[in-house]
């Protein structure tokens, strides 16, 4: 699963910055997030990556990794993946951002659910518009291996993020809806 994550961020990554072409996965090293007993402690404090200008109520430490895919390109993961579910979420900067418009934000949000979602070999089931503060972001459900999972993608200035679970429902939405942005 954690190949076809880096994958997914990969192809959207190629698809925002065509320059960077796509990497095969053998060619990459990746920190592989290790399966942890993941403990869904209530009073867990919330991760907080400062470089990220993020935070979100992991259910355990996860793993984070970086990749750095060209001069222009580097993306941040953050895993925990366990029996007991599968929570992510990265991010990766792209300057031409800033340049687009609120319309050419919300087309691009379109898409990028579905290239995510094709590299882990998933099959989207649903998508919804949403917001965080002033900027504006895809909710999106999948399927994934007979599973149930659903993410959110936000585009923040010139910074693409990520979220997504697989696990309950009632855990996927306690994660999505504890990520903020610092």
């Amino acid at each position: 699963m954690n190949h076809r994550i880096f994958s997914a961020w990969v192809a959207i990554a190629s698809f925002l910055i065509p320059s960077i072409g796509l990497v095969t996965i053998s060619s990459v090293e990746l920190a592989v997030a290790t399966s942890v007993k993941i403990s869904k402690a209530a009073n867990r404090e919330p991760f907080y990556s400062k470089a990220g200008r993020f935070s979100i109520n992991f259910p355990s430490e996860p793993a984070a990794s970086n990749e750095k895919m060209s001069e222009e390109l580097t993306i941040y993961s953050f895993i925990v993946a366990g029996k007991e579910g599968f929570y992510q979420v990265g991010y990766y900067d792209v300057a031409t951002l800033q340049n687009f418009s609120r319309k050419e934000v919300n087309k691009l949000l379109d898409q990028l659910p579905s290239i995510y979602l094709k590299e882990l070999q998933a099959k989207l089931t649903n998508t919804k518009n949403i917001q965080i503060g002033n900027n504006l972001g895809k909710e999106f459900n999948f399927t994934v291996s007979g599973q149930s999972g659903r993410g959110r993608v936000y585009i923040v200035k010139d910074r693409v993020y990520i979220a997504t679970a697989i696990d309950t429902r009632t855990a996927m939405s306690s994660f999505l809806n504890s990520f903020r942005l610092r």
